[in-house]
């Protein structure tokens, strides 16, 4: 694994996890009391799911709660403006999608670490470094 390819699968989403609710957050702050409680919740409900259930499952939470969510928001009798359904319907999948892969790349470095000394020791048997 090269250094653009850890830089890419493990430092990006750790950032892009954090930037997101910041950024999500500080565009609430201009709209309705009840849309900015709304964002807040669901950005916190996506980083409890992200975190605690797995991929494959969050996959098909997205699929569903973003179908019936728009099909409530844009397609029933809400009046909200068009921004505030957009982000409402954003917010909870980015920022699930983001935590899962921030937890499941830390799961994967920390399975390593248990067995960091064989993987050193296979590593310095074979030279895989080499060049012939």
């Amino acid at each position: 694994m090269n250094l653009s390819e850890i830089i890419f699968k493990g430092y990006v989403p750790i950032v892009l996890s954090w930037l997101f609710p910041i950024i999500m957050l500080f565009f609430a702050a201009f709209f309705e009391p009840n849309i900015q409680m709304g964002i807040f919740l669901l950005l916190l409900l996506s980083i409890i799911v992200g975190l605690l259930i797995p991929g494959i499952v969050i996959s098909w939470l997205i699929i569903g709660l973003t179908t019936v969510g728009a099909g409530m928001l844009l397609f029933g009798y809400l009046v909200i403006p068009v921004n505030d359904k957009v982000i409402l319907l954003l917010a909870f999948p980015i920022e699930a999608m983001l935590v899962n892969l921030v937890s499941n790349w830390l799961l994967k470095w920390r399975s390593l670490g248990p067995n960091i000394a064989s993987i050193h020791r296979y590593r310095e048997h074979y030279n895989l470094d080499t060049n012939y």
